[in-house]
């Protein structure tokens, strides 16, 4: 028996090599360079050449400074854009065109980057897999990948994976799932999301599975601990399978 086993993955961020020009300054006095990813549940994400990616606890930040534009949450519930620049330890300045607005550290509970373009603000995972056995013809093929794209007022998730398998002695098979889900953000604490999903598999004798559904999201508080979003909406599936005429809904 010969067994051949490929398996490649990529992860993409574009742009590929970006600028490091943020700056962390810590309690203890050390300040670090890097590029600031987000913030979310008191954990500063933050890319360093030397370092890699790296997660600050956010009350260890004396302060943080970057020109690059960021959406910043803080814990009354109001959403900013600008850049951050540092005016003393504790307290950290939100620049806006025509505006600058100064906030203490500890009610920035969230920021995430927003970048200029459509290909910059997009980040994402593909992993592809072929394994071939000679003994009795096995072929299978895997694939995986998850995106992501988000912009001022709205995010957007595609993500999916995959398998075929063929092997001489009996008929192939197949499975697939893929997702899309997002949300669109028309006011400071108000959203509207959505999502639906394909499904199939051989296995299961499943033809074609889809669920879908639609809501409103409201974020009722937030701090650098815990958040907390409150959901209402309509969702629903349809199924067909293997020697059935109809659709079940």
């Amino acid at each position: 028996m010969t067994l051949l086993f490929l398996l490649a993955g990529a992860g993409f961020e574009h742009p590929l090599f970006a600028q490091k020009t943020d700056t962390v300054t810590l309690l203890n006095g050390d300040t670090i360079t890097g590029e600031i990813k987000e913030l979310e549940l008191g954990l500063l994400r933050y890319s360093t050449d030397a370092a890699g990616t790296i997660r600050i606890e956010w009350p260890e930040v004396a302060s943080i400074s970057t020109d690059k534009l960021l959406e910043i949450s803080l814990s009354s519930r109001v959403r900013l854009f600008g850049a951050l620049e540092p005016v003393e330890d504790g307290t950290v300045a939100i620049v806006q065109p025509g505006q600058r607005v100064e906030v203490p550290l500890a009610s920035v509970v969230g920021i995430a980057a927003i970048k200029s373009s459509f290909w910059d603000r997009m980040d994402g995972l593909i992993s592809f897999g072929l394994a071939v056995e000679k003994a009795n013809s096995l072929t299978s093929i895997t694939g995986d990948f998850d995106t992501y794209y988000r912009a001022r007022s709205f995010e957007i998730n595609l993500d999916g994976q995959l398998f075929r398998q063929t092997r001489s002695d009996v008929e192939p098979t197949n499975r697939y799932n893929f997702g899309l889900s997002g949300t669109w953000r028309f006011a400071d604490r108000w959203g509207l999301a959505g999502l639906v999903r394909l499904e199939s598999s051989d296995e299961i004798d499943l033809k074609l599975r889809t669920t879908y559904g639609v809501g409103f999201r409201r974020l009722v508080s937030e701090t650098n601990r815990i958040r907390l979003l409150l959901f209402t909406g309509l969702g629903g599936n349809s199924e067909r399978f293997a020697g059935d005429d109809g659709v079940t809904s």
